[in-house]
């Protein structure tokens, strides 16, 4: 957010003080019209501002890792997307918080793609440019459904923690099949399930009305901050291409 503060700062510094001024001038002609003349002035300002544009664009080339392959922003499922989700598995994870699942919307990611090579400090703002806080709320299993069921209408959302098949044509309870993932078997008995997702989603953004009013315990982290400081503990990220919402059409 620091960073993202800066540059607003110095692009509307910028576009203050490297505006040329206009300056009416009259025309002596027989038309007596009134002409709008550009001058260029020089600004001290611009030199003034010239060490801290240098210095953001040194850290925003700072390399956070490497990427083995092409990254893909992608429905129903794509390795950006995928990325992102087990960035905030890992978090909880390390923070022995407990959770089921990770949930977060296609349209927060705004990236088409990351090349193989260097991950640079830019490359991240860019995918993630939204200051987003990352919340986990407790759902009941009919709520899940009815999120599931809206995702499946928007033809997927990143997801962590389980795996999703639906049928949409199908309104009975067997049109929803969940997979929890990495050990929570223990779900399939629960009433209720802890979802980490973003705030903009939780208070009803993206369409998700229905989670209004669900009560959140806020993380007090950014979901960009969170990729970040998972990315700086892998030497090199794989692209995980892998489809963990299924859509069945009969």
């Amino acid at each position: 957010m620091k960073f993202l503060q800066i540059t607003l700062l110095l692009l509307s510094l910028t576009l203050l003080c490297c505006r040329a001024p206009w300056i009416a001038t009259y025309n002596t002609h027989s038309t007596n019209k009134i002409h709008i003349a550009d001058t260029a002035i020089y600004n001290p300002a611009d030199s003034l501002l010239e060490p801290y544009r240098l210095s953001l664009t040194r850290i925003m080339a700072d390399t956070i890792t490497y990427a083995s392959g092409l990254f893909k922003k992608k429905v129903p499922a794509g390795s950006l997307g995928n990325l992102v989700t087990d960035a905030i598995w890992h978090y909880y994870q390390n923070h022995s918080i407990a959770i089921d699942a990770v949930i977060t919307n296609y349209g927060g990611l705004r990236l088409q793609e990351w090349p193989a090579g260097a991950i640079t400090l830019a490359k991240v703002y860019e995918l993630l440019p939204f200051d987003n806080e990352v919340v986990l709320i407790t759902i009941s299993k009919d709520l899940l459904r009815t999120w599931i069921k809206h995702i499946s209408n928007a033809k997927g959302w990143p997801i962590a923690g389980m795996n999703i098949q639906i049928n949409p044509s199908d309104n009975t309870a067997d049109s929803i099949k969940i997979e929890w993932l990495k050990g929570n078997v223990e779900n399939v008995s629960q009433d209720s399930v802890r979802i980490a997702t973003i705030d903009y989603v939780a208070n009803g953004g993206d369409r998700c009305d229905f989670l209004k009013g669900v009560p959140q315990l806020p993380s007090k982290q950014l979901v960009r901050d969170i990729v970040l400081e998972y990315l700086r503990t892998q030497k090199k990220i794989v692209p995980d291409s892998s489809i963990r919402f299924i859509i069945h059409h009969e």
